[in-house]
């Protein structure tokens, strides 16, 4: 075979590939597919070019598959149980199986009829004038007790139960994921970390005489123009990063106010005021320190009911429902303040601003839960002259304010750095002070030479 003849043949190859596919791709483009898997798949006429529809999908001929974007969406696997061993497989697994759901339903059925009895008992109530006193020790209040706890003990052994709390999609309004989540923060070291810290740190007693918290809260605040590892950007949910217990931060990143997040475990609305404080203040005048109150909030309702609760400049304290349970699979969370939150009974936010030359500032955030869990405390707005020597035991005992059992705490630390200065300039319009380390007086005398003549 000659040159010329093996080129021939390998452009006539060529042209004959081309043409082809040229084919192919005009049938493929003139094919439609119905949406409806019912309709046989028909061929539109080349000729009549301005009433051909526009295709569907390309897809090849005779076929009857459907598009996937007009195909329904399936459950995910992830979000159903499923049992790890087949029926029949171990008949073990299967008796126990059949042991949790038959104690289940005994215990479900019994929480059923404590349930009518407390429904009569209320009716009774409320016909004789009395009304239901929620917060009294009544036989009322333990039979609501033991129905929140044989609801728990009706359900807590369920895998599917189970499953849907390690995936994060469960109602967080039902007993049984409120006492997951609490059993969670309680025995899987978050609490633990906090104590450590609260009390590692001197918090409890210089601030506090005890501490026994009973709300999950959490600090965060706005992510800064800084580098960020890949792992902090994928944990970055709208700009806002949850900061650890005694965590050091810079005066760039608090120069915002933070959110409060919280988690609380009862279903009732209760009360409670909010501080932000720092203990660590040098005062000259006693060789010591004082508190410097950074931001006041009295009056904020939380409960277990919403999943978001914000308090705006326009609430003037009171809740609004942005969220419901079944619209968020997530834990329960109530937002407090955020950029510019607040109302008018609000003490304003003040930035840290650690001075020069102090060791490291706690800043504690507390919530205080009201003794009488209902009342509104009419609590003024503290002016600047008054943050400065607060006294957080004198207050709670002038407001009936709750310190130690109950509410929820948090702290992080700082030092002072450049950002400082900016902060007196700006926002408080003072001078900056600036402090050095006392010079050590040594007590014990000079050795003194002894001579002899």
């Amino acid at each position: 075979m000659t040159r010329s003849t093996w080129v021939t043949l390998t452009c006539s190859t060529v042209t004959w590939r081309q043409s082809s596919l040229v084919t192919n791709l005009h049938r493929l483009y003139t094919t439609t597919i119905s949406l409806n898997q019912d309709e046989p798949i028909q061929e539109q006429d080349t000729t009549s070019s301005s009433s051909r529809p526009k295709p569907v999908s390309v897809l090849p001929p005779n076929s009857k598959k459907t598009p996937s974007f007009a195909r329904k969406p399936k459950p995910s696997s992830r979000s159903i149980w499923k049992s790890p061993i087949p029926s029949g497989k171990i008949p073990a697994f299967d008796e126990a199986l059949k042991y949790i759901r038959a104690d289940a339903r005994k215990l479900s059925f019994e929480a059923k009829e404590l349930a009518r009895v407390i429904k009569s008992q209320e009716e009774e109530e409320v016909a004789a004038g009395q009304g239901v006193k929620k917060y009294s020790n009544s036989e009322l209040d333990r039979l609501r007790e033991k129905l929140e706890i044989l609801q728990i003990q009706s359900k807590i052994n369920l895998p599917e139960v189970r499953f849907a709390f390690k995936m994060g999609r469960y109602p967080f309004q039902e007993p049984v994921f409120r006492h997951l989540t609490e059993q969670k923060w309680r025995k899987d070291g978050m609490l633990d970390l906090l104590m450590e810290r609260i009390y590692q740190m001197h918090v409890v007693p210089d601030l506090l005489p005890e501490l026994h918290p009973t709300i999950d809260l959490h600090i965060q605040f706005p992510w800064t123009t800084g580098h960020r590892t890949l792992s902090q950007r994928r944990r970055e949910k709208s700009g806002w990063y949850t900061i650890e217990p005694g965590k050091f931060l810079i005066s760039k990143q608090t120069r915002d106010p933070p959110r409060v997040a919280t988690t609380a475990f009862h279903t009732d609305v209760r009360l409670y005021t909010m501080l932000m404080l720092d203990p660590d203040v040098p005062d000259e005048e006693s060789n010591s320190f004082q508190t410097y109150l950074h931001w006041l909030r009295p009056n904020i309702p939380l409960s277990a009911t919403y999943r978001n609760i914000k308090i705006s400049p326009s609430d003037e304290g009171n809740p609004v429902k942005e969220e419901s349970i079944e619209e968020t699979p997530d834990v329960s969370k109530n937002i407090i303040g955020g950029i510019g939150g607040g109302s008018a009974r609000d003490t304003p936010y003040i930035p840290p601003h650690p001075q020069r030359g102090t060791p490291y500032h706690r800043y504690v955030v507390l919530l205080l839960p009201h003794i009488n869990p209902l009342e509104h405390l009419d609590i003024p707005v503290f002016k600047h002259d008054q943050r400065l020597g607060f006294n957080l035991r004198e207050f709670a005992a002038q407001w009936d304010l709750a310190l130690g059992p109950g509410g929820g705490a948090h702290m992080w630390r700082q030092v002072w750095d450049e950002d400082v200065s900016d902060i007196y300039n700006n926002v408080l319009h003072a001078p900056e002070p600036v402090y050095q380390r006392p010079r050590k007086i040594n007590y014990v005398p000079e050795k003194r030479t002894k001579y002899v003549l």
